[in-house]
């Protein structure tokens, strides 16, 4: 089984945010896209995760930063794997 969330979806939050469907992170990438802004993520599980911002979210964290990464519940679809 996995889970999958559209990067849209996917909140970038200050460090030790609490919550629930709160995982702790490090920022590995930004790139600025004009309007919108990639975030590339690592979980402190050690799985990548993608997110993107747009201006009106703010400024950006920094490359190396550690982050709270929020996935809301009804942005969640779980894949099931074919037997």
């Amino acid at each position: 089984m996995r889970l999958t969330i559209r990067p849209e979806r996917v909140r970038v939050e200050a460090a030790a945010t609490p919550g629930e469907n709160r995982l702790p992170g490090t920022v590995n990438r930004v790139v600025y896209l004009g309007s919108t802004t990639q975030i590339l993520l690592e979980l402190a599980t050690g799985q990548t995760l993608q997110a993107t911002a747009s201006a009106a979210d703010g400024l950006p964290p920094g490359e190396g930063e550690a982050v709270t990464v929020h996935l809301p519940p009804d942005a969640l679809r779980v894949l099931v794997e074919a037997s």
